[in-house]
């Protein structure tokens, strides 16, 4: 699946924090599941990942740099999947945030 990595908040070696676009078209549960596992290799090496997954440029400009009373409604509705990882603690995750109606909510612990 592709995507794009918008912004890079943290990009040391062992700590990632990325912010990355997908497209609209691509907000759906199987396409999505298929983006986590590709998070997951893509960041097996890394000690420490955040990655934060948008499908609107606006909405992930607005990460961090809002009034986070005015985030609910935009921001949320494009923040679609988040995936973390962290070898001190074991987390190994992706989170899908969907709609109910295109699928909802679901964690994916690898």
């Amino acid at each position: 699946m592709e995507y794009e990595i918008y912004r890079k908040l943290r990009d040391l070696e062992n700590l990632k924090t990325h912010i990355i676009i997908i497209k609209p078209a691509d907000c759906n549960m199987e396409s999505l599941k298929i983006l986590g596992e590709q998070l997951k290799e893509k960041y097996q090496s890394v000690d420490i990942a955040a990655v934060f997954v948008f499908d609107d440029k606006k909405a992930a400009d607005l990460f961090r740099d809002t009034d986070p009373d005015y985030l609910p409604n935009f921001f949320s509705f494009h923040f679609v999947a988040s995936y973390n990882r962290n070898v001190n603690t074991g987390l190994n995750r992706f989170f899908i945030h969907l709609p109910k109606e295109e699928g909802g909510e679901l964690e994916i612990m690898f």
